[in-house]
């Protein structure tokens, strides 16, 4: 797996990891995609 496959996968799971932290909370769509990059 390349390194840049490796970091968009740590990112995708920080964003899931954000959005499971909050589940009953509306969604905050910029946070999440903050948390991505």
């Amino acid at each position: 797996m390349s390194r840049e496959v490796e970091d968009l996968n740590r990112r995708l799971l920080r964003a899931r990891d954000a959005m499971d932290r909050s589940y009953a909370e509306p969604l905050d769509v910029r946070a999440v995609a903050a948390v991505a990059h």
